[in-house]
């Protein structure tokens, strides 16, 4: 009888729920300072948000956000698109539940929109579950680890707190939000959404004026941030890197050969250019920069504290070295300029 209990796999299976949760929170905790901010977090991230949040009109507006437009939007994802489960797409169902576990968080809904854009986004407000967006044509042109990177990224938003935030600049940069966001606007035909409506419009109106090159700012600098997360579950700089040119060439199956070293060198030949003004007006660091960026996170001492069983970089920059050197990557009128993109 002690053999057969001897040989029962299940014997060493611990059992004592409690003690892993604090297992589980202890590991969590070591990635994570004061104030819920993760280590990973770009710093030019979190105080360009600190700034948006103390600036009355921007905090009105993702308010307002929250309030009015959550609900019907979370209804639109459910009607227009098909909703990921163990059941459906079980492939990417996994990946995210994988990237939620690496990260800390609750697996966010995944939905699949009917869409040959290569875009992602992810939809969270205040007082509403968090949505994963993905088109079906990133899920065609992408490898596994590739999607898994997006996914990553976008679970990024979830776990820096991002929120209305990042919901409002989607909703007018991104091209699978935007188009959910005007159908939203177009719904007048019910009384009872007249008001949101209305305030839908008004967010639309005023953040397309002054708030706007706030906004992008930001959203430039939390980019660089959820990229970090997406190599973090990924775990492949080589896979993370194909996914950003894979998405700057439209994922045309010609150029998957692209030589990523000659490509970043494109870059140096319009930092002194006018034309590198053109950013400004963007959400996204341009595809070089955020190369470039990811390259330094692969060789941060954070990276090698998330991922230890990885092989170590032949450096090992620590937090303050990694921020200044993205600030310097993805900056556009220079270091210590107000839209540079050096970290705080």
């Amino acid at each position: 009888m002690s053999d057969v209990v001897s040989d029962n796999p299940t014997t060493t299976i611990p059992l004592n729920f409690g003690a892993f949760l604090e297992e589980r929170r202890s590991e969590l905790a070591e990635h994570t300072a004061a104030g819920g901010i993760t280590d990973y977090a770009f710093g030019f991230d979190h105080s360009l948000r600190k700034r948006i949040a103390s600036v009355a009109p921007a905090r009105y507006l993702v308010s307002m956000l929250s309030a009015t437009a959550g609900p019907i939007l979370r209804h639109l994802h459910r009607l227009e698109m098909v909703a990921v489960g163990p059941r459906q797409f079980p492939e990417i169902h996994s990946s995210g539940a994988a990237c939620a576990r690496r990260l800390g968080i609750g697996i966010p809904q995944i939905f699949i929109a009917p869409a040959k854009d290569l875009a992602a986004y992810t939809f969270a407000t205040d007082d509403t579950a968090p949505t994963l967006v993905l088109s079906g044509g990133l899920i065609e042109v992408l490898e596994p680890a590739q999607l898994q990177f997006v996914i990553g990224h976008e679970c990024g938003h979830i776990h820096n707190l991002h929120g209305a935030y990042n919901t409002a600049v989607q909703n007018l940069t991104n091209p699978l939000a935007k188009l959910i966001f005007d159908k939203m606007v177009g719904l007048g035909v019910a009384m009872e959404l007249v008001k949101s409506v209305s305030h839908t419009r008004m967010l639309a109106t005023a953040i397309t004026g002054a708030l706007k090159m706030f906004f992008l700012h930001w959203s430039r600098a939390a980019e660089v941030t959820c990229d970090r997360a997406g190599l973090i579950c990924c775990g492949d700089l080589e896979s993370a890197q194909r996914t950003l040119a894979t998405i700057a060439t439209g994922g045309v199956t010609a150029l998957r050969g692209l030589n990523i070293d000659e490509y970043l060198r494109q870059l140096e030949q319009t930092r002194k250019s006018p034309v590198k003004l053109l950013e400004l007006f963007e959400s996204h660091p341009l595809i070089p920069k955020r190369i470039e960026a990811l390259r330094l996170f692969a060789e941060s001492e954070v990276f090698c504290a998330w991922r230890p069983e990885l092989r170590r970089a032949p450096r090992v920059l620590d937090k303050g070295q990694l921020d200044a050197m993205c600030g310097r990557a993805i900056g556009i009128l220079g270091p210590g300029n107000a839209a540079g993109g050096t970290a705080a």
